[in-house]
């Protein structure tokens, strides 16, 4: 006991009425280095991958809850094209804007890379597989950046806004190109890997209409479907002829009205689907070159 009490009033000088406190004598606070751009978005997958990454109540949802788990499925909801999941907050984070703004924002960059190496009988094709395209070859199918800003369709209060830009380069080109969106790299020049922008659209939800509607302006997803050419949009890899020749994206005007929990409604206006078989046969003109 007479041990502990010395050491308590050593480690206490500043009660000692004898002594007059230094301020150099404080200590001092421990200020934390700022992390580099790179050590905060390679920590972001270090968290993610180790299931340490911090989690906070899941926000408000107007709907029924997500019939999916995902991962591993590519989206928590059936997706109907054409409109954002009206009901659904947007509760993604990325590594991208995490080391840039701490996520901090409604606009979101992120992407991917999705290289292919294959080994195949065929000599020159794997056709009419897609999207592995090229036999006896490692290539990049796709490098994607995305920017977006999803609308708050949670709130039924004011109109709100979105947007959303997509650049994609490699050999999955030739399956997204839309005539007129420099479509000549495909359709004259013939070139393995290419670039297309490949989503260019605006949103405006509009709450007052129904359980909220939501308009999007240019160029989107077809709609309906399950899958797209988009690498997290897939369930699997490989592809059939049906899928590879299926329109990828309309241009114009869709209009998605919720009725209710179980029913919604979708109207638009296209200029037409944007290339129906446009992959496949300049593939073959390509190879017989």
């Amino acid at each position: 006991m007479v041990c502990v009490v010395f050491l308590s009033c050593d480690f206490s000088p500043g009660q000692q009425v004898d002594r007059e406190s230094d301020p150099s004598d404080a200590p001092k606070p421990s200020i934390a280095e700022p992390k580099s751009f790179f050590a905060r978005w390679a920590e972001f997958y270090r968290q993610d991958w180790r299931g340490t990454t911090a989690s906070s109540p899941a926000p408000e949802r107007r709907g029924l809850p997500s019939p999916l788990d995902s991962p591993p499925f590519p989206n928590a909801d059936w997706s109907y094209g054409g409109s954002p999941v009206i009901g659904e907050p947007d509760t993604n984070s990325y590594a991208l804007m995490t080391a840039i703004n701490q996520a901090r924002s409604r606009t979101k960059l992120y992407g991917w890379i999705d290289p292919t190496l294959n080994f195949s009988t065929s000599t020159n094709s794997n056709a009419p597989e897609a999207n592995d395209v090229y036999s006896n070859r490692f290539e990049l199918n796709q490098f994607v950046l995305y920017a977006e800003r999803l609308p708050d369709s949670v709130q039924q209060d004011h109109v709100d806004w979105g947007y959303h830009l997509t650049a994609l380069y490699g050999t999955d080109y030739r399956y997204t190109t839309g005539k007129g969106f420099g479509s000549s790299q495909l359709l004259n020049d013939h070139h393995q890997y290419g670039f297309d922008p490949t989503l260019e659209y605006v949103d405006v939800y509009i709450p007052q209409v129904a359980q909220g509607m939501n308009l999007r302006l240019g160029r989107f997803i077809s709609v309906p479907g399950i899958e797209a050419q988009l690498a997290p949009q897939n369930y699997i890899f490989s592809h059939s002829l049906l899928y590879a020749i299926d329109p990828f994206t309309d241009t114009g005007l869709m209009a998605t009205v919720k009725l209710n929990d179980h029913w919604l409604v979708q109207l638009g206006i296209t200029a037409g689907q944007e290339a129906f078989g446009y992959g496949m046969p300049e593939l073959y003109h390509q190879l017989c070159e």
